[in-house]
């Protein structure tokens, strides 16, 4: 009996921590992910005559802070996921926030990766709002946004429209899984807790259930996931809101004109990439330290600042990791570091010129800069193939000919 028993608790852990709960729409593509794909990828500025987009990485950073906001250390966090009526909680991190993500990017140092984290937090919160509240209920709302949610902030209590549910005002009044009375007319969310899963709110008060707990607590409003009541259209009205909430950042006056913080946002500054080979360079590389300083001091602080810089260094035996940064003056000592040396006449250009395509966002200009014959033409096709999947530009300059066969300081 006693061996029984202990299978038998074994068996029932391993069901517990095999269960999905449904605490949000999922980190899935039928969900958050996919929500927030959708969104960003349908999203353009013209700017100047260019048509702008968010980029592939740019997408990936806020859906992976999108993602994280679901972290089971934040679950009970009820401002995070409009949960147990916490209106006040997420409508003042929505709107309060969207200010923080304006002034990352249109102050004097955008910080675009900063901003795409937040936002991809703040995306998160604005899709559980469809899922988590009763607003695809209310039949006046019916396949609409709230336009309210990062515009204004408010809590239990507000009048509306429509009037915002108060502790006191029962909503699912018979077994807090189904909507009933006041819960078609004013809006509340369910109820959730993080230890007790089937958790209704204060006892007796009429509340409704977060629910959409698979075997524990199935029932509940949540409509996180297919086959949930009403998924498909809290689906669709996330998307919009999300495309919405962005466009409130894009069309604010200290953005809207502002190319560089758009750029900044939507990570389209491009790389501007240098593959510099120091071996029998002895006079050139301190000419191109002159050259690549005066370059990057004339876009620096402009709208056509790159949102990243690569610099690759080898010579004629290997090819050094890529220094890869944002910043401009960190690049700068990175290339006013580089030293020249002798060696032979012939070089891995072709690993360099793949090294920097790798570390290099999309549309990135690169530059090759050496004296010696390449010895790895059998990667051409590779990087040719590499550079057009990245739309990326190579320009060469062999300064001269190599003559100096100097022997290499490593075999000295």
């Amino acid at each position: 009996m006693k061996t029984c028993r202990k299978k038998l608790a074994v068996v029932l852990v391993i069901a517990l921590f095999a269960l999905e709960p449904a605490f949000a729409f999922h980190p899935k593509d039928y969900g958050h992910l996919g929500i927030t794909r959708a969104a960003l990828g349908g999203i353009t500025v013209v700017v100047q005559g260019q048509t702008l987009r968010f980029s592939d990485r740019a997408i990936d950073q806020i859906v992976q802070a999108n993602k994280e906001t679901d972290h089971p250390a934040l679950h009970a966090l009820s401002f995070l996921h409009f949960d147990s009526e916490d209106f006040a909680g997420s409508t003042v991190r929505l709107e309060v926030t969207k200010a923080t993500i304006i002034d990352n990017i249109a102050g004097p140092s955008p910080d675009g990766a900063a901003a795409r984290k937040l936002l991809g937090g703040m995306l998160h919160t604005l899709q559980d709002y469809y899922s988590h509240s009763n607003w695809i209920n209310l039949t006046t709302y019916a396949g609409t946004i709230d336009t309210r949610l990062g515009r204004q902030s408010w809590g239990q209590g507000n009048t509306g429209p429509p009037p915002t549910a108060t502790i006191d005002i029962p909503t699912c009044e018979t077994d807090h899984n189904n909507l009933e009375g006041t819960g078609f007319t004013w809006l509340t969310t369910g109820y959730f807790d993080d230890v007790d899963w089937c958790y209704s709110g204060p006892e007796d008060k009429g509340k409704c259930r977060h629910g959409g707990i698979p075997i524990l607590c199935p029932g509940g409003i949540s409509k996180d996931e297919p086959g949930r009541d009403g998924f498909p259209v809290a689906k669709q009205l996330a998307i919009q809101a999300s495309i919405d909430y962005v466009n409130q950042i894009l069309n604010d006056p200290a953005v809207a004109n502002n190319p560089r913080a758009i750029k900044a946002l939507m990570d389209v500054g491009g790389t501007l990439a240098v593959a510099v080979d120091t071996t029998n360079m002895q006079t050139e590389v301190p000419l191109l330290q002159a050259e690549l300083t005066n370059l990057v001091n004339e876009v620096r602080n402009t709208e056509d600042e790159p949102a990243q810089y690569v610099l690759v260094h080898f010579d004629d035996v290997q090819v050094d990791p890529p220094v890869v940064t944002a910043n401009a003056t960190e690049f700068l000592a990175a290339v006013n570091a580089l030293q020249a040396h002798g060696g032979g006449c012939e070089g891995p250009q072709l690993d360099a010129l793949q090294e920097a395509i790798s570390a290099s966002q999309s549309q990135a200009r690169i530059f090759l800069y050496s004296h010696n014959t390449p010895n790895d033409l059998g990667l051409t096709d590779d990087l040719i193939k590499a550079a057009r999947a990245k739309g990326a530009e190579i320009s060469a300059h062999f300064p001269s000919p190599c003559t100096r066969f100097q022997p290499h300081p490593a075999v000295s």
